[in-house]
């Protein structure tokens, strides 16, 4: 297993991983939100979308210190042991905040609909795969780094469909009852 540490050096690191790192950060932000709104503006889920937020970018700043200054910043990578776990907490915190606060048969049942029920599967199966492949993964290495981002990616995107399929559904549902 392939540990990222303050002695790690990477010649592999280019500007687009580095842009592409992103796609996984916007999409997750994005995800926060919809459930936030679909909350009744949660704030926890706003506030775990920011901290995700932030993580992500500051990864990003650390693969572009590496290309550019050829310098290991490793404490813009560390931070992300630290604030993607306290980032998901809030997000599960929040969601079970919402279902206690609104009401489980008032937040469920948009989660029933079969579309919504996919992507969240899709999604989840594709973090799982992202964890597995980057435990023995050399994070340095090109072609390992890009697995890693593209299955984050994958799964953040699918998460983000399941959000605004929720929000839709919702907004659809609460059109019919006025």
């Amino acid at each position: 297993m392939n540990m990222i540490t303050p002695e790690t050096s990477s010649t592999e690191f280019t500007v687009p991983l580095a842009l592409f790192n992103m796609v996984s950060v916007v999409f997750y932000l994005g995800f926060c939100i919809c459930l936030a709104i679909y909350l009744k503006h949660n704030i926890l889920c706003y506030i775990a979308g920011a901290i995700g937020f932030m993580a992500g970018l500051l990864k990003t700043i650390w693969k572009f210190v590496f290309i550019v200054a050829n310098k290991n910043a490793w404490w813009l990578f560390a931070q992300m042991r630290i604030t993607l776990p306290l980032s998901m907490t809030l997000l599960v915190i929040g969601f079970i905040y919402g279902l206690i606060r609104l009401k489980p048969k008032n937040v469920l049942p948009p989660f029933l609909d079969w579309r919504i029920i996919t992507l969240l599967i899709i999604g989840t199966a594709l973090l799982v795969t992202m964890v597995v492949t980057s435990i023995g993964a050399d994070l340095t290495k090109l072609k390992e780094s890009y697995i890693e981002e593209s299955t984050n990616g994958g799964a953040q995107i699918a998460y983000f469909f399941a959000g605004l399929l929720l929000l839709l559904k919702t907004r659809k549902t609460e059109g019919t009852e006025n």
